[in-house]
């Protein structure tokens, strides 16, 4: 099981109808948790809060253009643990204000519109208040911070567990087909119809529609 899954073992095998001492498919079940994880957390960014230690990014361009804003490449973002901008080598430690401040070596991101307790990840270089390009340089942005919504597994809020599970069944049932399909044939042995494997149901989607990131699809 990794650190970031969105369901534990034992919300699995409920989920699949499958005995909690039964330990026959455990490696399978283990792998489509984190698979089904790792693909939600790309459609609506990381749920398990993860650490990212020294992200770069390219400031300015020498050439004047100015560059105000930084995506960052994993959002929402639940805190910030540093952020230096190097200046000809020299490293600024930013300290994190809102517009209006009069600090001069400063950055911002807002708190996301449906998730107001963690921050969007797009990051504004503040000086004495207002908006200011980073300084020029190539990978001289260097962020540090927690990625994600809630400390752990456990803490995964109730209805993104059941979106999660809808996927997950959806998927096994696909799994139990292409067994009995390798099995020898006969009128009272045909799969009717397979699930793709790692495609994403309505359902989930649906339940997951407040945190779904904008332009991603199903397969994604």
């Amino acid at each position: 099981m990794a650190d970031h899954d969105w369901v534990t073992m034992a919300e699995a095998k409920e989920a699949l109808q499958i005995g909690q001492n039964d330990e026959t498919r455990d490696d399978l079940i283990t792998m489509a948790i984190t698979a089904f994880s790792d693909r939600l957390d790309d459609a609506c960014g990381p749920m398990v809060e993860r650490t990212i230690l020294d992200e770069r990014h390219n400031g300015s361009f020498p050439n004047g253009r100015h560059r105000r804003t930084i995506e960052l490449n994993h959002s929402p973002v639940k805190e910030f643990i540093e952020v230096i901008e190097y200046q000809e080598g020299s490293p600024k430690e930013l300290t994190f204000q809102p517009p209006g401040g009069n600090i001069f070596e400063a950055f911002y991101s807002s708190p996301t519109r449906k998730e107001p307790d963690v921050y969007d990840g797009i990051v504004s270089r503040i000086s004495n208040g207002y908006e200011h390009p980073f300084y020029p340089g190539m990978g001289n942005i260097v962020f540090s911070y927690e990625a994600g919504r809630v400390p752990s597994t456990e803490d995964v809020l109730p209805q993104y567990k059941e979106a999660f599970r809808i996927a997950l069944k959806s998927w096994f049932r696909s799994y139990q087909l292409t067994v009995l399909a390798q099995r020898p044939a006969d009128e009272f042995q045909k799969p009717q119809q397979v699930f793709p494997a790692f495609a994403i149901p309505n359902a989930t989607r649906q339940m997951l529609a407040r945190i779904w990131k904008p332009g991603v699809g199903f397969g994604a």
